[in-house]
């Protein structure tokens, strides 16, 4: 889209909002069509694809948008190059997919007949009062619009719990090894820019139990518990267990990781759980100092990458 509209071209994006049937692909499945007519993509073939290729004729002439049903619910959106806030929005869009990072691309669609679009970052997360994840594809739909939500998860996250000094020197290596890094912590004074200017995001809650509020996690997303003492780590273990996160691991010894999952066990949680959980946190590479230790961790979350990806 961005790069036809840089040409100078124009082009409807058509997409399912919901599933009907076995023809059509799932929610959120997009198709170009461009303006001689012929497609990018699929949203399932045969007549299905074939009446969203007339609903873009139709979008094409009124250069607006249509929403209908033929079969699923589908929208077909109009843009042209001669508005300047889609050439725009299209090429951050483009440059944040190309920068690998996470976000949900909005669409408002007004009943007035206007066409709205941003995109949501996870510090917009707290104020929706709402978490997306990869498959969060949604609908919103209000007496003055539709809102429709497409989740653009494209990179590995670091979420680190704790922003102490291994919090710190971690979040340096992790920026530098390509993951996102957010840093999660209940003291402004050592969750900051000044003392992470590499983290991706820094969040300051009044309670590491509210992290739902504020993030998603799924299996693109690695947990590292390093908060300042044993009471809250294992709270934030108790929260992320079943997560679905591709990777916990848990600052601690023998003795500290063996209460933790003592008192966890008695909550509900089964060892098979507690199993899937690295504690102690990182590589056996007789780690002595901070730094040694940081190193081993980030080390093992590249191990877990790499093991992942093939």
């Amino acid at each position: 889209m961005r790069d036809l509209l840089n040409e100078g071209n124009s082009a409807v994006i058509v997409t399912v909002l919901d599933k009907q049937g076995s023809a059509s692909r799932e929610a959120g499945t997009k198709m170009l069509v461009k303006e001689d007519l012929s497609t990018e993509g699929s949203i399932g073939g045969g007549l299905l694809e074939a009446m969203a290729v007339m609903l873009a004729a139709e979008a094409f002439e009124d250069k607006s948008f249509i929403i209908k049903k033929t079969g699923p619910l589908v929208s077909a959106e109009y843009v042209g190059p001669e508005d300047k806030n889609e050439l725009g929005y299209f090429n951050k869009l483009a440059g944040c997919i190309e920068q690998k990072k996470n976000m949900v691309a909005v669409t408002r669609f007004k009943w007035r007949g206007q066409l709205s679009r941003e995109m949501l970052f996870e510090e917009d997360y707290f104020r929706l009062d709402r978490c997306f994840s990869k498959d969060g594809f949604g609908l919103e739909e209000t007496e003055d619009e539709l809102a429709v939500y497409c989740p653009i998860f494209t990179e590995d996250k670091v979420y680190i719990f704790g922003a102490g000094y291994i919090g710190q020197k971690l979040a340096q290596l992790t920026g530098m090894l390509g993951f996102s890094t957010v840093v999660l912590d209940e003291r402004m004074e050592f969750a900051n820019r000044e003392r992470f200017p590499e983290a991706d995001g820094i969040i300051v809650m009044e309670s590491l139990r509210e992290f739902g509020r504020y993030i998603s996690i799924d299996k693109n997303c690695y947990i590292v518990i390093a908060t300042r003492g044993h009471v809250d780590d294992t709270a934030v273990l108790e929260e992320v267990l079943r997560s679905g996160a591709g990777y916990i691991g848990m600052m601690g010894g023998r003795k500290k990781r063996d209460e933790a999952y003592a008192e966890l066990m008695r909550k509900g949680f089964t060892a098979a759980e507690l199993e899937g959980v690295n504690c102690p946190i990182g590589l056996d590479i007789n780690a002595l100092t901070p730094e040694d230790i940081t190193v081993s961790i980030a080390a093992e979350l590249v191990m877990v990458r790499r093991g992942r990806n093939g």
